[in-house]
């Protein structure tokens, strides 16, 4: 069913045309980069890989992207379905007479139209339960295989990562939410009820569904502050100076500790990385994917976390480490 890698992200460039993301890299699976634990996982770049990342579930205006829904029903019968929308982190719709919630969603379909007037037919058609890095489920959690196609034309499926496996979320499931929302810099613009009416589609492998895993998201808990599920934002791009640059690829392996994680790392650290906060790294020592001392943040370096990392909760609401990688 599913096409390979490079036709499909071919495709969703094609018919999603406002869609801006730099092209994924190809995936090698944490387990083979010595990585054992949940806590050491692969990260990206990737914020808004989709041109539908972003819709008004009230059906008034045009996402920054140029998209909007027109209508949503369910697919056997057809009945209208007048309310679709995230809520949490899961699907929200109703019919007139029953509301259909979570894993009830399979089996709805729903259109977007561009401001070129180009519609697209989504449908819903599995879903699975999605684990908390720290390994622990919550039933609220649901992720969503969807395909999508120009009315009457071959289906085709929605997220283009298909190499990308999120410790158990291949990269083909997409993730419906609200609580936060996200400029084009990766910088969370509005919060809980200041989102209104707008929610977001990720596919697994973005830094939303990352961050939410991370319990760092106003999808899991609108009480989280701001700063930490900014922070869980910029840590998984590795956008050390908080300005939209990212410094990895999709699927370079980290390790981390958050307020949510056992202390202490499980398999063994080659160097420290940073500290992070709600500005980005506080203190860097060793980047990723970049070369020592080659990341300025207005020209300048930032400083060393030093001793800090033994009292690193003081400073930020993330550790973070480069695992040793198994030469391949």
């Amino acid at each position: 069913m599913h096409s390979t890698g490079g036709m499909r992200w071919t495709l969703s460039l094609v018919v999603l045309a406002a869609c801006t993301l730099d092209e994924p890299s190809t995936e090698i699976a944490t387990s083979e980069l010595g990585c054992t634990d949940l806590i050491c996982g692969g990260n990206g770049p990737i914020e808004c890989a989709l041109s539908i990342c972003e819709l008004d579930g009230s059906r008034k205006e045009y996402s920054r992207k140029g998209f909007k829904i027109t209508k949503a029903w369910r697919t056997e019968t057809l009945a209208n379905v007048p309310v679709f929308t995230g809520q949490g982190a899961k699907i929200h719709s109703e019919t007139a007479g029953a509301s259909y919630d979570g894993p009830a969603a399979v089996g709805t379909s729903f259109q977007v139209d561009n401001k070129d007037g180009q519609s697209y037919e989504l449908q819903i058609y599995d879903y699975k339960y999605v684990w908390y890095y720290d390994g622990v489920t919550d039933p609220n959690f649901v992720a969503y295989h969807v395909r999508y196609r120009h009315p009457g034309m071959d289906w085709q499926e929605l997220c283009p990562f298909e190499a990308y496996d999120d410790h158990g979320i291949p990269g083909y499931w997409a993730m419906f939410w609200n609580g936060d929302r996200i400029d084009d810099s990766g910088k969370i613009i509005a919060t809980n009820e200041k989102v209104g009416s707008w929610f977001n589609i990720s596919c697994a492998g973005e830094a939303a569904p990352k961050a939410a895993r991370m319990k760092a998201s106003g999808a899991i808990d609108p009480a989280t502050p701001s700063g930490v599920r900014q922070a869980a934002l910029y840590f998984f791009t590795a956008d050390y100076c908080g300005n939209g640059t990212h410094y990895t690829i999709l699927g370079h392996p980290i390790q981390w500790k958050d307020e949510t994680v056992p202390d202490d790392f499980t398999v063994p650290i080659a160097t420290n990385e940073a500290i992070w906060s709600g500005r980005g790294a506080v203190c860097l020592d060793t980047p990723r994917y970049a070369p020592p001392k080659s990341v300025l943040c207005d020209g300048q370096l930032i400083p060393s976390c030093g001793k800090n990392y033994a009292s690193w909760s003081d400073y930020g609401s993330i550790y973070s480490a480069n695992p040793f990688v198994k030469q391949l």
